[in-house]
């Protein structure tokens, strides 16, 4: 391979590969042809090779298909991913569960995860969905708000993910619930409960919906219309046995299979709460203000809606708590081992970058800093101190916060989880709080127009301050999205203005997911030589390389690819699917208001099988750097890094 020249850094990585992937954002496809590129998986572009023993290994340990898959290193590798492994394309949690299905070390790869602001907000969404706001409580504006900007950031693809995954095991468990009124789990060495304080049982086995006439000649099951008769009668049904004194005035029937999961979702939500349970059954109540690039997906996901051989579906209604249940038993282990920071020798590594933020909060490396004298203390020069030890520190704490959450079945509160989150310019900006955000969300454009601005002197002072004290000479970041359309290969870049500081400071977020480059997914990744140098070239053909191109899969989310294990059924074979069961998170999406036919401006038009329409490229921007992280519309303008601002990835 070939070295990049002028970075002479000698003893960071001595004895090891040290191989650094930027964000994936759930194309589980990219992510298998880096590892290939790199020499560390065998992967021919076949994503169902992955997919398959993915689906048959969930309530297992490790997977030996994927293990047959994995190439035994002849030196010790490190692989660093950099955060941000879900959202924006609909692979996330098959991601997780291909780096969790494999024993890594057995290969003599030692698999380090560092936590993205995207895998927080999943975190958080699944461990607590009903007080998920809180992360951004500092921003002063509304809880509706709050939601449709994490609703923009692409959770719904998660969602959908996590249905292909786990549909089955989350119906099942409702049936239970349903139909026993409790329901009881083991969380360690603890037996917990939960009860329903009436009588569900009947949710169970709720009257069929039949398509409407006019829809049985086209496809169904692109866009479902029911009968108004038959979606009139389920509601009055729901109305009788839950009392019509639950509502001041006598509800509008729903004509629309979105107006019926409001209406039954409203419904079952004031029955739990006038009998004393806080049951949530949306995530949160809607407003008419803003939609800028929200996915109202996340409002309508817990609407199972199953469909029969004889042509008549059922809509059943998922308890949340039993959506975030079935997350912790198959992702808490997963998110335990992450890290917020990670240090590799005099190199540092964090998500979204080392802010002057992390540098003063004592969460991270704010003990080092001495206000009376505004520098930093000298690490060397400190007894038993060292810069591994407060990286330690920061994960323990952050590990702890986690555990806490995970262990909180109350879904009455954060936990602590905000902590983690610091504060980011969108958060900050309409109450004039700090505009660079921690470690999760720093921006490296705005950090590198800053620097490069002459009159930001104590800010380039502190950086080299903090260099000098700690011994650190290089950051590795992501979470900044760069492509080069004339330098599609472009794996890096750096804040130049960084150097004379005594850092090296890198982004590699190259935008690799479809997310990004829907048609023209890249590999990401860069190495290090033991000297510290970047390692340029790919490995060469036969090193169980991938070529990068589409692959058998292409670009079809899961549930739809040729080939799956339980594909969705076509025009011809709609009973393909033994459990007969579709997602009601596409047709119903956004539950829209009865007064507005039950369409509220807010419907996703998504088809019942889960296929998505192709996104168009309108994510970016004219100089070529993608924006797609960011709301198609803010609450208020955005301005550029030169006018003090940065925008949110």
């Amino acid at each position: 391979m070939r070295n990049e020249a002028g970075s002479d850094r000698g003893g960071a990585t001595t004895g090891a590969r040290l191989i650094v992937f930027g964000d994936i954002h759930g194309d589980l496809d990219t992510l298998a042809r880096s590892l290939a590129e790199r020499g560390l998986v065998r992967y021919d572009g076949d994503l169902e090779s992955l997919v398959v023993p993915i689906r048959k290994r969930l309530s297992e340990s490790f997977s030996p298909e994927l293990e047959a898959l994995v190439v035994e290193q002849p030196v010790r590798t490190r692989l660093v991913l950099i955060g941000d492994l879900v959202d924006r394309f609909p692979y996330g949690y098959h991601v997780l569960q291909f780096l969790s299905k494999v024993r890594w070390e057995r290969f003599d790869i030692e698999l380090i995860r560092i936590l993205g602001n995207h895998d927080l907000m999943n975190f958080m969404f699944f461990a607590n969905p009903f007080e998920v706001h809180q992360l951004m409580s500092e921003a002063g504006r509304p809880k509706e708000e709050i939601m449709q900007y994490i609703g923009s950031m692409g959770l719904a693809d998660s969602l959908h993910s996590f249905y292909d995954l786990h549909h089955e095991e989350l119906l099942a468990l409702q049936e239970q619930f349903y139909r026993e009124g409790e329901i009881s789990f083991r969380e360690g060495s603890l037996t917990r409960s939960w009860t329903y304080p009436v009588d569900l049982e009947w949710l169970g086995d709720t009257p069929h919906l039949r398509l409407a006439p006019a829809r049985r000649q086209g496809r169904p099951e692109i866009d479902p219309v029911f009968r108004a008769d038959d979606l009139a009668a389920y509601a009055t049904g729901l109305l009788d046995r839950c009392g019509r004194d639950l509502f001041d005035e006598p509800p509008t029937l729903p004509t629309t299979l979105n107006a019926l999961v409001q209406f039954v979702f409203d419904l079952l939500g004031e029955l739990m709460e006038r009998a004393g349970e806080r049951n949530w059954w949306r995530v949160f109540l809607r407003d008419s203000g803003h939609w800028f690039g929200y996915s109202p997906e996340i409002n309508g996901f817990n609407a199972f809606v199953t469909e029969f051989p004889e042509g008549t579906y059922q809509l059943v209604p998922i308890d949340w708590r039993l959506v975030s249940l079935v997350w912790r038993k198959h992702y808490g282990p997963a998110f335990r081992q992450t890290r917020v920071l990670h240090v590799q020798g005099d190199t540092l590594f964090l998500h979204g970058g080392l802010s002057p933020l992390a540098m003063l909060d004592p969460l991270f490396f704010g003990a080092l800093y001495s206000p009376t004298s505004d520098t930093f203390r000298d690490i060397s020069a400190l007894s038993q101190v060292s810069l591994d030890a407060f990286v330690d520190r920061t994960n323990r704490l952050a590990g702890q916060v986690m555990e806490n959450a995970l262990n909180d079945y109350s879904f009455a509160r954060m936990a602590g989880v905000e902590l983690l989150d610091q504060m980011g310019s969108w958060r900050g900006s309409s109450e004039g709080l700090p505009e660079f955000g921690g470690p999760l969300w720093s921006d490296f454009e705005f950090l590198k127009a800053h620097l490069e601005a002459a009159h930001q002197v104590r800010l380039k002072q502190l950086y080299e301050e903090f260099a000098r004290a700690t011994g650190l000479k290089r950051v590795v970041c992501g979470h900044t999205v760069f492509i080069s359309w004339t330098d599609p290969g472009l794996r890096y870049q750096k804040i130049d203005a960084m150097e004379p500081l005594g850092l090296e400071y890198i982004c590699v977020d190259n935008g690799c997911s479809r997310a990004y480059r829907w048609h023209e997914p890249v590999p990401t990744g860069i190495e290090f030589d033991e000297a510290g140098n970047i390692l340029l070239d790919r490995l060469a053909p036969g090193d169980a390389t991938a070529d990068f191109g589409e692959g058998t899969h292409g670009d079809r989310p899961p549930g739809t690819g040729e080939g799956d294990e339980t594909p969705s059924p076509g025009e011809d074979e709609r009973d393909a699917d033994a459990s007969g069961e579709r997602p009601a998170m596409d047709e119903v999406a956004g539950a829209g208001r009865e007064e507005d036919g039950g369409q509220g401006g807010d419907i996703v038009p998504v088809s019942a099988t889960g296929e998505r329409p192709e996104p168009s490229p309108s994510g970016t921007r004219g100089d070529g750097r993608d924006r797609s992280d960011e709301p198609a519309a803010s609450p208020e303008p955005k301005r550029d890094a030169s006018s003090g601002r940065a925008s949110d990835r």
